[in-house]
């Protein structure tokens, strides 16, 4: 969402989920007599190029369907842009924002909460602590998540040690290294 004199722009961007019409979206932004205030760039974005529309906006809404069960990657990609996420109260949200304050959340396929949660973040969207989004950017980093995961796999590789055996009666399982 972008902020210009007294006015809120959408800024929708990137490739639509097959059977989304884009054309009945900028179709009803007319009738609603929103169409100068939507921009649209409904193509898939090169990651070279999502950067800049992250910033391009203040915030970045994120309301999803009660429906949706699986992770965004849109919610790191705003955390490395320090950009507030106005975001349906789903668990994949919910766990994120219980422990860093990244932003609002809304009830998910509920207008009336989103309405609310539009006009509250247009109040608010400054106010977020750009500490928040660096602890929130560390802790979901890919460094992190390659230790953790790797840190795991160590684990459970010398759990095993022992229990793969040659027929030369020596280990099959190489013990991992755990700096």
């Amino acid at each position: 969402m972008v902020p210009f004199r007294d006015r809120l722009f959408l800024v929708v961007a990137g490739q639509a989920k097959q059977g989304t019409s884009i054309g009945g979206l900028q179709h009803l932004a007319e009738e609603l007599g929103l169409a100068h205030s939507v921009k649209w760039f409904p193509f898939y974005i090169p990651d070279p190029e999502v950067a800049n529309y992250f910033e391009l906006c203040d915030w970045v809404a994120m309301p999803y369907s009660s429906l949706f069960t699986s992770q965004s990657g849109v919610l790191n990609v705003a955390v490395a842009h320090c950009r507030p996420v106005l975001a349906s109260g789903l668990p994949t949200f919910r766990e994120v924002f219980e422990v860093f304050p990244l932003g609002i959340m809304v009830r998910p396929d509920d207008r009336q909460s989103l309405t609310a949660g539009i006009h509250e973040m247009m109040e608010v969207w400054g106010s977020f602590s750009a500490a928040a989004f660096k602890a929130a950017g560390q802790a979901f980093s890919w460094e992190r998540n390659v230790a953790v995961s790797s840190g795991v796999y160590c684990q459970l590789a010398q759990s095993l040690r022992g229990a793969l055996v040659s027929p030369a009666g020596r280990s099959t399982t190489k013990v991992c290294s755990t700096r």
